[in-house]
């Protein structure tokens, strides 16, 4: 099941989550791939950052101001994976390829920084639109795809694998 939520923050802690990641000292690292196993066209890449990773733990400097703001709101009893995905604009777009975040079942939810034309696709057919402030809540073992913008410079959203 999809869940989706439009406005999931208050005016302030959007902001505060916008002025963290578009900031232009912001860290985001080159990915040749956007999925992980696939066979992409090569004119496929992002950018990502990771914030948090089992088993490592926090990887980030900004983990704990970004995980502060959604921790509660989440109800997250065990945080697997969070990550921030910055897809550039191109003038094609491109769906990148199904695939499962971790192969078994979990939460997971998608939060999109800014609107744009970008998506997010499942193998039933739903399709999820980039809007600001939106949170879409989902299984992440279930085969999603994402796509890149065409209409804004970039797409950026928070991506979390919890229990």
């Amino acid at each position: 099941m999809i869940e989706v939520v439009d406005n999931y923050l208050s005016v302030e802690d959007l902001k505060k989550v916008q002025d963290i990641i578009f900031s232009s000292d912001f860290p985001f690292y080159w990915n040749g791939r956007v999925i992980k196993d696939g066979n992409e066209e090569p004119k496929m890449f992002y950018f990502t950052h990771l914030l948090f990773d089992t088993p490592q733990g926090n990887n980030s400097e900004y983990f704990n101001a970004l995980y502060d703001i959604f921790y509660a709101k989440m109800n997250i009893k065990a945080l697997n994976r969070m990550k921030i995905n910055l897809y550039p604009s191109n003038i094609e777009q491109f769906e990148h390829g199904y695939h499962f975040d971790r192969k078994y079942p979990h939460k997971g939810a998608i939060f999109s920084l800014n609107s744009c034309d970008g998506y997010t696709k499942f193998e039933t057919g739903e399709k999820i639109e980039s809007v600001e402030n939106r949170m879409m809540f989902f299984d992440p073992s279930i085969s999603h795809t994402s796509a890149n913008t065409t209409n804004v410079k970039r797409r950026i959203n928070i991506n979390f694998n919890y229990f």
